[in-house]
């Protein structure tokens, strides 16, 4: 949320470092986690990995419309959105009981 509320380049910046680390490490067992639960990976290799860069993209523009003025870029509303499904994510996980 630091980008959020940033009130200079160099608040924006460092916010997004923090967030840049901490995305390449959720990312990084997020995916090596995928690999491994997802079923039958012989014939079927990867098919579900993308579904998250590919519904992100198709949701961004709307939540950038959420907000006061039509069109100003409300990104508080969509780095919040992106926090919600990254908790919701997280809480997912934890019903993983174990990897095959």
């Amino acid at each position: 949320m630091v980008v959020t509320t940033a009130s200079s380049v160099e608040q924006f910046i460092i916010g997004d470092g923090i967030a840049g680390a901490v995305q390449g490490g959720y990312l990084g067992v997020e995916y090596a986690l995928l690999s491994e639960v997802l079923p039958d990976s012989s014939t079927e290799a990867a098919k579900g990995m993308g579904v998250p860069q590919t519904i992100a993209p198709m949701m961004a523009p709307i939540l950038l419309l959420v907000g006061p003025a039509p069109g100003s870029g409300n990104y508080a509303s969509l780095y919040f959105s992106a926090a919600i499904f990254g908790q919701a994510d997280a809480i997912a996980i934890i019903f993983i009981r174990k990897v095959r």
